[in-house]
């Protein structure tokens, strides 16, 4: 029976096996343990370091608070244990190291015994050494004998700005000793105003007579405000329009004294800036009327920038003033009435005598054809030509239209054109290439008279 029990005593396997499991779980629970005490570890060192971050913005960005003081009674920027009073970085009991003594009125960062505008480095009452070549206040880079705010080449008492050998007060590009030209028929400093749009100056209807004979130097006393070349602007006020009037022209100097005589005064009263441009034929060959309106056209551009033209005859002479030589909305046809022909318009598309466009009315028909060589014709194709345009002709009224001409016998070498109807016909296929953008012509001289400007070309033969 002993053998028995003893050999059925305590199970050792399983209390090896707990005392195993036993050891795991502790060394499970130091694992877990040391785990989270390294992950503390992290997130307290990660918030130490935003903290100091913070801390260092603050210093940087703002002043330190008013409240922030250490203990009661602690001022503030006082480090902690400083006795008020204390300043930083003094030790306990020692005074503070006493700053060399200023002399009253010395400036900070003055020495001592320095006088005031000495400067450092500079001794007491000796000048300061001169560069070799340099003359006393002489500025850097600035030339020997060159005045201090001057150019160089800048004469002394020149004025800034002023070109070498200017005098004072003279205009840049004015001659020495010349005037500044003066516009025609404006006083120096003078602003004016627009002229009305009917002058108050004219008078209406006018008696023309051709039986008294003119003379030239009697009608330029008459017109005392003319310039040279027959130029003329009012002078109380700023005409609308700036009027070339054209006369193709070839001996005919009887009918050119009366146009000047009668016009210069109308043309005066109307307040127009104008010029007179007689445009003469050189030579002997068959005339060309519209050839040398393009001429008159092309040449007083030259001159002046007019934006109106007037065409005029030299024969054909206006008998009221309110019959105004400028230019309106569309072309216009001025000698409405003509005496030789009763007072009436020979038939409703004459565009011929006295006439006036615009630039832009000009160039938008090409300007006047260049092949009617010989009387008649050239008018009938510019009517064509506005009317192709899209253009209608204006007139003024028969009563103020009313001209006169001065009776003459047909010119030499101005017969009628017997190829003018042949012409007129074909208008639309031409007009694009023969005008304006075809004009050829010699210019032959220029002659700027007392009442007008005399053009003298060659304009070939046909």
């Amino acid at each position: 029976m002993k053998l028995d029990v003893f050999k059925s005593g305590p199970n050792f396997s399983l209390l090896q096996r707990t005392c195993k499991l036993v050891v795991l779980l502790c060394l499970l629970h130091i694992s877990v343990t040391v785990v989270f005490y390294v992950r503390s570890l992290d997130i307290r060192f990660a918030f130490v370091q935003n903290q100091q971050s913070a801390n260092s913005g603050t210093q940087r960005t703002g002043p330190e608070p008013e409240d922030k003081k250490d203990g009661a009674g602690g001022q503030l920027g006082q480090e902690p244990g400083q006795d008020p009073g204390q300043e930083p970085g003094q030790e306990l009991g020692k005074e503070p190291e006493q700053e060399p003594r200023k002399e009253q009125g010395q400036e900070p960062g003055q020495e001592p015994g320095q006088d005031p505008g000495q400067e450092p480095g500079k001794e007491l009452g000796k000048e300061p050494e001169q560069e070799p070549g340099k003359e006393p206040g002489q500025e850097p880079g600035q030339d020997p004998g060159q005045e201090p705010g001057k150019e160089p080449g800048q004469e002394p008492g020149q004025d800034p700005g002023q070109d070498p050998g200017q005098e004072p007060g003279q205009e840049p590009g004015q001659e020495l000793g010349k005037e500044p030209e003066q516009e025609p028929g404006k006083e120096p400093g003078q602003e004016r105003h627009k002229c009305p749009e009917t002058s108050p100056l004219l008078v209406g209807p006018l008696r023309v007579e051709f039986n008294i004979p003119v003379n030239l130097d009697q009608v330029k006393e008459d017109n005392p405000n003319l310039q040279p070349g027959g130029r003329y602007k009012p002078k109380d006020c700023e005409a609308l329009q700036k009027v070339a009037v054209i006369i193709p022209f070839r001996k005919r100097e009887e009918h050119l004294k009366y146009w000047l005589f009668y016009l210069h005064p109308i043309l005066q009263r109307q307040q127009l800036d104008y010029g007179v441009y007689v445009i003469n034929q050189d030579g002997d060959e068959i005339f060309n009327r519209a050839k040398l309106l393009n001429v008159g056209y092309v040449e007083a551009l030259k001159e002046y920038d007019y934006d109106c033209f007037v065409f005029s005859d030299v024969d054909l002479i206006p008998m009221d003033d309110r019959n105004t030589y400028r230019c309106f909305s569309q072309p216009r046809h001025l000698s409405v009435a003509v005496d030789k022909f009763g007072f009436r318009l020979p038939y409703d598309t004459i565009f011929g005598g006295v006439s006036s466009m615009s630039k832009e009315q000009y160039l938008k028909i090409n300007g006047f054809p260049n092949n009617y060589w010989g009387w008649g014709g050239e008018d009938d194709d510019i009517y064509n030509r506005l009317r192709t345009k899209g253009m209608s002709i204006s007139r003024p009224s028969g009563e103020v239209g009313k001209c006169r001409m001065i009776r003459h016998q047909r010119d030499k070498q101005n017969e009628p054109n017997p190829q003018r109807f042949n012409r007129i016909a074909h208008t639309r296929e031409t007009m694009h290439k023969d005008g304006f953008n075809s004009l050829s012509y010699k210019l032959v001289r220029v002659d700027k008279l007392d009442l007008f400007t005399m053009i003298t070309v060659d304009v070939g033969k046909p």
